[in-house]
């Protein structure tokens, strides 16, 4: 069991999304890539894995986890509109 924050470092959160119109229709898909990481840091006396304490010769704990995500999203637009559009 961990008890404690993320670290004191911001994380990152970074990526692209592309969304296509099917038609003409109100149904959209859209897709892309996400990174994401995030640091880690607790000290010894928060940290116990499964209920045990860690040795007292550990001062503290720090990881970090990296992530990418790859999302795809079906959109389905409830109002409908013939504005102009970018692309």
């Amino acid at each position: 069991m961990v008890k404690g924050d993320v670290s004191s470092t911001p994380g990152l959160n970074t990526g692209i999304l592309v969304q296509h119109r099917i038609n003409d229709s109100r149904v959209s898909i859209e897709s892309g890539v996400i990174y994401e990481n995030m640091t880690y840091a607790v000290a010894n006396e928060y940290f116990n894995p499964g209920g045990r304490p860690v040795s007292s010769k550990v001062s503290n704990i720090s990881g970090s986890c990296t992530m990418i995500d790859v999302p795809v999203n079906v959109r389905y637009d409830m109002v409908h509109s013939k504005k102009e559009k970018l692309l």
